[in-house]
């Protein structure tokens, strides 16, 4: 299920990666990043599994790291946009699949959409196994349709570029995205379609630029072919893996708290009075796995104190 979009303005503040502390990695398994940035986010996919659900397709020019732009749609039409929000490193979650960081620190891989125009919707048609096996997906290649914020289907158009104007899937609206890795520049995707046409940004007259689909089988524009997609972070491998874990971590400690309350009713019943010390002392017993002996040591204290 899609969930609705947030942007820039209309979300709140993201805050920064938590730490852990010695104790609390032994008592609670704590995820590494902050649940708001995981659940509003975008991250780079780094992996064909990752590409699913909301999604912007970015590049930049050769020169120009700093001034991503996405392909964008509006009323059928396609046209680039720079209108990006670019956020602090420390607000953004990538998954680098080398563990190479720096790569990842340049605005391309710290861009998120601001307005509906550039944000496309994938559906995956089939997963092709052309690539080595790796931890997160069995692929390198998959292929894909992309659906506008109008609900229309990108589509190779008979001028040989792209519009958003299909309602239905056919071969002219079927995309192939194969993983690149690049040197100093992460994970990008090559963009075909219908099975034979690059899906290529070429410069325009008017310094701008233009997408242009071209049978290309000596690979001279493969860099003008190549795109960094980015998605939703709770949509990507490693996003549902850190959700579940903190999803799991949420359950545990609503578990525990049942039971060091249960724990407490039984000592009020026995006339033990629970101080915020003791409730504490509880709760880390619990998360030790000895909340039995904890009780037994409030019990002998209380009863010792009431004989004072």
């Amino acid at each position: 299920m899609v969930t609705k979009l947030t942007f820039k303005g209309d979300k709140p503040k993201k805050r920064k990666r938590t730490e852990e502390s010695a104790s609390s990695k032994k008592a609670k398994p704590v995820p590494e990043f902050d649940r708001s940035l995981v659940e509003q986010g975008w991250t780079t996919a780094t992996t064909v599994s990752d590409i699913t659900g909301p999604i912007i397709i970015t590049r930049y020019d050769e020169g120009v790291e700093g001034a991503p732009y996405s392909i964008a749609s509006n009323k059928g039409k396609l046209f680039f946009s720079s209108e990006l929000d670019i956020l602090p490193h420390d607000q953004c979650v990538n998954f680098p699949p080398d563990e190479v960081a720096a790569p990842y620190l340049v605005p391309i891989h710290l861009s998120e959409p601001r307005d509906t125009t550039q944000v496309f919707t994938v559906t995956q048609i089939r997963s092709l196994d052309t690539g080595k096996k790796n931890q997160l997906a069995t692929a390198n290649e998959i292929s894909v349709t992309f659906r506008s914020a109008e609900g229309k289907y990108l589509s190779l158009s008979q001028q040989n570029t792209l519009d958003a104007l299909a309602e239905a899937v056919g071969p002219g609206e079927t995309f192939t995205l194969t993983k690149k890795f690049k040197s100093g520049r992460g994970v990008w995707w090559a963009l075909l379609v219908n099975n034979a046409f690059k899906v290529c940004t070429l410069p325009a007259a008017d310094d701008g630029h233009m997408l242009k689909c071209i049978k290309d089988k000596d690979g001279v524009l493969d860099d003008e072919n190549h795109y960094v997609i980015r998605v939703q972070t709770k949509n990507s491998v490693r996003g549902k893996q850190i959700m579940a874990e903190i999803e799991n971590n949420d359950t545990k400690e609503d578990r525990l708290l049942d039971t060091v309350r249960e724990a407490i009713v039984l000592l009020d019943k026995e006339n033990i009075m629970v101080t915020n010390a003791v409730f504490k002392q509880l709760m880390a017993a619990a998360q030790e796995g000895r909340l039995n002996e904890a009780i037994i040591d409030v019990k002998t204290k209380g009863k010792h104190d009431s004989r004072c």
